[in-house]
């Protein structure tokens, strides 16, 4: 196995796309033949994106390769969680509903100028923080059907959310049911 110090000098811990970086079996919290060894604290780069390996046992890392290394992905300088540094899609087409709802759950997010598409609603704990680029740059798309809102509440004692820079569009549904891109700020 190489260290990973020899690896990080040969841009070896690089990866050109996050697809890339998920899809990697080279890396190994054990040395082998192939194998780069990592371990915690090590710092993994993807697609402009930064990761710390977590420790092996951890339950809390945020994205995991093939081979097994978990990792905690590292906010922007801004301090924000984008959604394709967690393997979004973010084609407008792939259902990334399970991904945005994580990222939210886990810090600020920032919405690139892409649509990030979701059949599930997207839940908002107590100070949620979405932003994106701009209206009719950052889109969150719903696909969300049978009268559901796209976008709910946690709990019914939330405080403080910030949403904005984003456009909220529709499935284009219409009938009894509603069209399924609601805002549910009730209790439910």
């Amino acid at each position: 196995a190489q260290s990973y110090s020899a690896m990080l000098s040969a841009d070896k811990v690089k990866f050109s796309t996050v697809a890339a970086l998920l899809a990697d079996e080279t890396m190994s919290y054990t040395s082998g033949e192939g194998l780069i060894e990592v371990g915690p604290g090590d710092i993994i780069e993807a697609q402009g994106f930064r990761y710390e390996v977590a420790a092996s046992d951890a339950v809390d890392a945020h994205v995991e390769t093939a081979g097994g290394v978990k990792l905690y992905v590292q906010p922007s300088i801004t301090g924000r969680y984008n959604p394709l540094a967690f393997g979004a899609a973010m084609d407008g087409v792939t259902d990334d509903s399970d991904i945005l709802n994580k990222v939210i759950a886990i810090g600020p997010v920032i919405l690139p100028a892409k649509t990030i598409y979701v059949e599930q609603p997207i839940i908002l704990p107590s100070q949620a923080n979405i932003k994106g680029l701009g209206q009719r740059r950052s889109y969150i798309k719903s696909g969300v059907v049978n009268g559901a809102s796209t976008i709910k509440l946690a709990q019914t004692a939330i405080q403080y959310l910030y949403l904005s820079g984003f456009t909220l569009q529709g499935n284009g549904l219409t009938g009894e049911d509603g069209n399924g891109h609601a805002i549910d700020f009730i209790d439910w």
